[in-house]
């Protein structure tokens, strides 16, 4: 049987046959636990211990048997003993002995790291999700290495959405699913639509205002988001988040029909954050009017049911989480608002704002750098200079490019000008 084959072999000389050997076992495995764990287990010393030469000899049995591995994990209920191996199936797909690679200031991203994210969502670890995250700088793709796929590309950023979500650094979040919902297609993919209602809830969350969708978005993308009722009701909500209508937010997310439908699309955790952070809005706004005021006329202009205790409360919290600089007398139940700014404390703040600068800058000079390189190597492009051409030609003949670049141009090229778009690389704010 493959499994005894598999028990005489060792992993770093025999990573081929193994392979081989494993991916037989995945597709005839049953449905006893024992036997799942014995294979799971027996994947994850070759993903670890496996010859890297030896495996991009069959990417396509490495990439399949990665996906089986992240099934098993999810089924054995242990997604985070998996995490490990996919990252080092990842690196060794991509592993270039002769140092003659097309990423040669990175790897590739490949679908393992969707695996990987996917595993890490399942098991709750946001910090190793974001580990991960900020380790890969995705600057391109290498499909014909790594086999990656749209679809796998639109998932590795919608599962990248929801662990800034999940951490709650709601830019990072929305530039993800940006990404996810404004990447190049010819028909619209189900994570696509997951993307757009996520992405408006934590627009939300961010900066109070529903996401505009760039130009540069598939035309079949932006049809079918208009026209799809399942989107409507988060536009809806998106609409009564900015008219500043507490009551008609709240109703929407708690009582009406579209309460079903944030349960089935599990983003309830979202809506009902996004009305608090409505709530916390009204307080903002309080202190462009008021030097101070009463805990009971917050509790009257914000629309708390809970009085004078929970706008005390929520002032507390506000002040913790430094949105706001006020002081609290509770002999008289007044709130005093400071013009101070929030979040600065002297010479440390100082410094800490000083070196978050510098690291922006530098991300700044370096992409600047690798769209020069783009440009560069884009102009340089065959496809690209017959294009040019052609753009002549229709010119002179009294015609013309319209729609989508991604309806004209080859898909390469479409995809080349997304990442020059997205600027790429894990620091999207």
């Amino acid at each position: 049987s493959p499994s005894k084959a598999a028990a005489s072999l060792e992993t770093s000389v025999h990573s081929l046959g193994l392979l081989h050997l494993l991916s037989v076992q995945a597709e005839v495995a049953g449905d006893v636990e024992d036997e799942r764990a014995a294979l799971f287990s027996a994947v994850g010393q070759l993903l670890l211990g496996g010859d890297a030469a030896q495996l991009q000899m069959a990417p396509r049995l490495l990439v399949d048997l990665c996906k089986k591995y992240t099934e098993l994990a999810s089924m054995l209920r242990v997604p985070l003993k998996g995490i490990a191996p996919l990252q080092a199936a990842a690196g060794k797909l991509c592993d270039d002995p002769s140092g003659d690679s097309s990423m040669a200031d990175g790897r590739a991203l490949t679908p393992m790291d969707c695996d990987v994210l996917q595993l890490c969502l399942l098991g709750q670890h946001y910090s190793s999700a974001r580990r991960h995250i900020e380790a890969l700088d995705v600057y391109g793709v290498d499909p014909v290495r790594t086999l990656l796929t749209a679809l796998d590309h639109v998932k590795y950023w919608y599962y990248g959405g929801m662990v800034w979500a999940g951490l709650k650094d709601w830019g990072r979040a929305v530039a993800s699913f940006k990404i996810a919902v404004t990447a190049p297609a010819s028909a619209v993919s189900a994570v696509v639509v997951e993307a757009y209602k996520k992405m408006v809830l934590c627009c939300l969350l961010k900066s109070g205002t529903k996401p505009l969708l760039p130009s540069y978005t598939a035309g079949c993308v932006v049809r079918h988001l208009k026209q799809s009722q399942g989107v409507r009701g988060y536009d809806a909500l998106a609409a009564k988040f900015q008219e500043d209508d507490l009551n008609a937010l709240n109703l929407e997310v708690e009582t009406k029909d579209f309460h079903a439908q944030l349960v089935k699309d599990k983003n309830l955790g979202l809506a009902r954050q996004a009305v608090h952070a409505l709530t916390e809005r009204r307080i903002l706004k309080l202190t462009t009017c008021f030097v101070a005021v009463s805990l009971e006329d917050i509790a009257k202009q914000v629309g708390l049911d809970g009085g004078a205790s929970e706008a005390e409360a929520l002032v507390v919290r506000m002040v913790a989480r430094k949105l706001v600089n006020a002081s609290i007398d509770a002999s008289s139940g007044m709130v005093r608002f400071s013009d101070a700014a929030v979040g600065l404390e002297g010479s440390a703040g100082n410094l800490t704002i000083l070196s978050e600068l510098r690291v922006a800058t530098e991300s700044v000079v370096d992409l600047t750098a690798r769209v020069e390189a783009l440009d560069i190597a884009l102009s340089k492009s065959p496809a690209i200079l017959k294009l040019g051409l052609g753009r002549v030609g229709s010119a002179v003949h009294g015609g013309g490019y319209g729609g989508h670049p991604s309806d004209e141009y080859p898909e390469e090229i479409a995809m080349a000008e997304d990442f020059a778009n997205y600027g790429g690389g894990s620091n999207l704010i």
